[in-house]
């Protein structure tokens, strides 16, 4: 004789699936959608990183006549003396960022352009030698839209070079001759033009 089969046994209906599937996707749903949030806050962060530093030096400009670092008043950051001592300012302005994994070193300069040089905000991996992750093209991207309005990293005032900035700063033999690459895992170092136009 065979026993009558019970509710119980005969496993899960078709809605109650349906409402697990639903909930798994609106959990899903929520962890990519953090993770997305986590991600942009990180380049929002890398583009106050930047300028913040370009505030600081035009403040500085604005107290002292002259950019940080300008040893020669001539309006170019020549690195001759270090560029990292803020007369005058009670809060010196941030060089090394982190962003979850990613550590970041900020140094001034000018390009070394033997014609016309020009002043720049470097931004490279604190590992030595080091080029931007795929992961970090999006904090790249994001800086160059900011201030250049468009993401071009051959031209206007954010470019990516090849050339890996020294732990110094000192650009001059890390930047002779700049090439610059679109954003790409090739790219080193992150020059910001703020005072001229690349």
């Amino acid at each position: 004789m065979q026993m009558p089969t019970s509710r119980k046994d005969s496993g899960f209906t078709l809605i109650e699936m349906a409402i697990v599937l639903v909930i798994i996707g609106l959990i899903i749903g929520a962890v990519l959608k953090g993770q997305d949030l986590i991600q942009n806050a990180r380049a929002k962060k890398f583009v106050n990183f930047a300028r913040a530093a370009e505030i600081a030096q035009w403040t500085y400009l604005d107290r002292k006549g002259h950019f940080n670092g300008d040893d020669g008043s001539n309006g170019l950051i020549d690195n001759s003396t270090n560029p990292y001592v803020w007369t005058g300012f009670t809060n010196e302005p941030d060089i090394n960022l982190v962003l979850g994994s990613f550590a970041y070193n900020l140094y001034w300069g000018n390009d070394q352009n033997a014609t016309n040089p020009k002043n720049v905000i470097m931004i490279s991996p604190v590992t030595e030698d080091a080029a931007f992750s795929a992961d970090e093209l999006v904090f790249l991207e994001s800086l160059d839209t900011a201030i250049d309005g468009v993401s071009n990293a051959t031209g206007g005032q954010i470019v990516g070079v090849t050339t890996y900035i020294k732990s110094n700063g000192n650009a001059s033999e890390a930047l002779t001759p700049i090439t610059t690459v679109e954003w790409g895992t090739t790219v080193k170092t992150v020059l910001y033009y703020f005072d001229r136009h690349n």
